[in-house]
């Protein structure tokens, strides 16, 4: 978790939600980009899907685009979100599923555990080491 502390306010990727009064998820003094105040939690919030229809799909890649997270995969969003916020999220992704067929997963990962993640990029990851018979060693139990 990380705490805001003194110094200029950081910010929160720019989430794009309904101003008050309009049936928003979130007042537009409150949106998730909106500048943290000091001592606030944020944490990085990750939602992956497999959702069937194109259409719920479409709806909850929109709603985490809401609250300012990024698409890192096709079916997976990423991003810094104050703790106030965690509930409200995991609600309306429950609504957009509700009834249909798939799933989400919410996960609240803590500024130690995002500094232990490690991206490998296919492009730059060596080939298989091979068996001494220049087999895949993955394959060497068949």
């Amino acid at each position: 978790m990380i705490v805001a502390g003194a110094g200029p306010a950081p910010t929160i990727a720019t989430g794009t939600g309904a101003p008050a009064g309009t049936g928003g998820l979130a007042g537009a003094a409150d949106l998730p980009g909106t500048p943290v105040v000091p001592g606030e939690a944020v944490t990085t919030f990750l939602v992956a899907y497999d959702i069937e229809r194109e259409a719920v799909r479409r709806r909850v890649a929109e709603t985490c685009q809401d609250y300012g997270l990024a698409r890192i995969q096709w079916s997976v969003f990423m991003g810094p979100l104050k703790t106030r916020y965690h509930a409200e999220v995991v609600q309306a992704l429950a609504r957009r599923i509700a009834g249909e067929a798939g799933t989400i997963d919410c996960f609240m990962i803590c500024a130690a555990d995002v500094t232990r993640r490690r991206r490998l990029d296919g492009a730059s990851v060596p080939a298989p080491v091979r068996a001494a018979r220049g087999r895949a060693t993955r394959r060497a139990g068949r």
